[in-house]
C-alpha cells in the first residue's frame, strides 16, 4: 500500500470534515465529523510504504497512517508485519455478534497465553467499541446483543494485534499479526447489489468464518423440541436467507474482486461453522468429538487430527440431513474448507438474558485459519 495517506495529529490545527470515513461508517457522507486534516506523504515510495507526512496547515510532521479508500487509521507497524482479514459472515440469527464478542474475550484471556502471545486492540477507539458494543452488554449486563445494523456497524471492523513471542537461545523475536474482524448484518447478504457495496472486504479476506444455524435445516427443526427451536432461533425458517444462496453470492463477489473465472476454485480458506451446537445434543450420537472440549490450548498447537475428526463427524451428519445443498456449493467452489461446531454462549438463552457464559470450542475455526497462515504451530499427528 504505497498510496497510503496520513492524518494530522496536531490538536491546535483546524480540523476538517472527512466525508470518506463518514461514507464508510454510515453510508452517508453528510454525517461527516470533524477530524484532523488528511495529508499526502512527504515522499512516495515505489516499493515501500511512506513513513510520515507534513501537514501544510501547521507544518507538523504526522506518523498516523490512514487507508486511502476509507480513511480509517492503520496500525503503526502495518508495513512490517502480517495482516489477516477474517470475515465473519452468515444469515440473520446465526449469532455472528455473539461469536465475535465471545471469541475476542477468549482470545484475549485464555487462548493467546496458550500460544505465548498477547491479543489486544490496535488503539483506544477499537477498545472502546468492543467494550461498549460487545463486552459490557453481554458479559457485564448479561444481556443478549442486538442484531447487527445493516450497512453501518457491518462496515466498521474491529482490528486486533496478536503478538507472538518466539524465544530462542540467543535472542527473543516478536511476530505481530493484525487480525481484522468484520461483523456483517444478515440483511446485507440477502442481495448481491448490497453485498457488492457494503461487503467489499470479503473479496480481500485471508479467511472466512461462515456461521450456520443448524435450525435452518428443516430436518433438524423437525427433530428438535419446538421450544428449543423457538428459543434458539425464533424466526420462521422461510423468513431466513438460504445459506446456499448466500454462499453463491459470496462466491460471485470474490471471483469478481479477484478476476477469477466461474470454473476456478477460490483459494481463500473457509470454515463452515455450525453455531448453537449445544441445542443439537439430543440429536448427536454418544461419544461425538464435537461435544468434547477443545484440545488446542492444552497442546499449545492446533490439533489437526481433532479437526479432521470433527470435520468427518459433521459431514456424516449432513449426509443424513437431506434437502440442503450448502455442502455441495462449498466443495465445488473452495479449494480448502473445514467444518466446525461450537457454542458461543454454552446454552440456549432465557429470553433476552444470559446468566453464565460457557463457550464451547469457540476458538476452533479461528485457530484453524491462524494455523493455515502459519501464525501458530500445527500438530499433525
Amino acid at each position: 500500500m504505497t498510496d497510503v495517506l496520513f492524518r494530522c495529529g496536531n490538536t491546535n490545527c483546524p480540523a476538517e470534515q472527512d466525508k470518506k470515513i463518514a461514507l464508510y461508517e454510515t453510508g452517508n457522507e453528510n454525517s461527516a465529523r470533524l477530524l484532523g486534516k488528511v495529508i499526502a506523504p512527504s515522499s512516495k515510495g515505489f516499493f515501500s510504504m511512506p513513513t510520515d507526512a507534513v501537514c501544510p496547515g501547521c507544518h507538523e510532521k504526522s506518523y498516523k497512517r490512514i487507508c486511502p479508500q476509507c480513511h480509517n487509521e492503520l496500525p503503526r507497524e502495518i508495513d512490517q508485519h502480517k495482516g489477516i482479514i477474517i470475515s465473519v459472515i452468515g444469515a440473520k440469527n446465526t449469532g455472528k455478534s455473539h461469536f465475535i464478542a465471545v471469541l475476542i474475550d477468549q482470545m484475549r484471556r485464555y487462548v493467546s497465553s496458550s500460544f505465548n502471545a498477547s491479543f489486544s486492540p490496535i488503539n483506544t477507539d477499537h477498545e472502546k467499541r468492543y467494550k461498549n458494543d460487545f463486552y459490557t452488554p453481554l458479559f457485564a449486563s448479561h444481556r443478549l446483543l442486538n442484531s447487527t445494523v445493516s450497512g453501518s456497524t457491518a462496515q466498521r471492523p474491529l482490528i486486533y494485534a496478536m503478538t507472538i513471542s518466539d524465544k530462542s537461545l540467543f535472542k527473543r523475536n516478536n511476530t505481530i499479526v493484525y487480525i481484522t474482524f468484520f461483523d456483517t448484518a444478515g440483511e446485507d447478504l440477502s442481495d448481491e447489489d448490497t453485498m457488492s457495496t457494503v461487503n467489499k472486504y470479503i473479496g480481500q479476506s485471508s479467511g472466512i468464518i461462515f456461521l450456520l444455524d443448524p435450525m435452518q435445516i428443516q430436518d433438524v427443526r423437525d427433530k428438535t423440541d419446538p421450544a428449543v427451536v423457538n428459543a434458539s432461533s425464533g424466526t420462521d425458517i422461510k423468513d431466513l436467507a438460504d445459506p446456499a444462496d448466500i454462499l453463491r453470492r459470496v462466491c460471485n463477489l470474490i471471483r469478481d474482486a479477484n478476476n477469477l473465472g466461474d470454473s476456478e476454485m477460490i483459494p481463500i480458506p473457509i470454515a463452515a461453522t455450525f453455531t448453537k451446537i449445544d441445542a443439537l445434543k439430543p440429536l448427536l450420537p454418544p461419544g461425538c468429538i464435537v461435544l468434547e472440549d477443545s484440545p488446542h490450548k492444552s497442546l499449545h498447537a492446533f490439533d489437526q487430527t481433532d479437526s479432521d475428526n470433527i470435520h468427518a463427524e459433521i459431514e456424516s451428519m449432513l449426509s443424513d440431513w437431506s434437502g440442503w445443498d450448502f455442502p455441495q456449493q462449498l466443495s465445488i467452489n473452495f479449494k480448502k474448507h473445514a467444518y466446525f461446531g461450537l457454542s458461543a454462549l454454552g446454552k440456549t438463552p432465557n429470553g433476552q438474558s444470559i446468566d453464565v457464559i460457557r463457550p464451547h470450542r469457540i476458538e476452533d475455526p479461528m485457530l484453524w485459519l491462524l494455523s493455515y497462515h502459519n501464525v501458530i504451530p500445527r500438530n499433525k499427528k
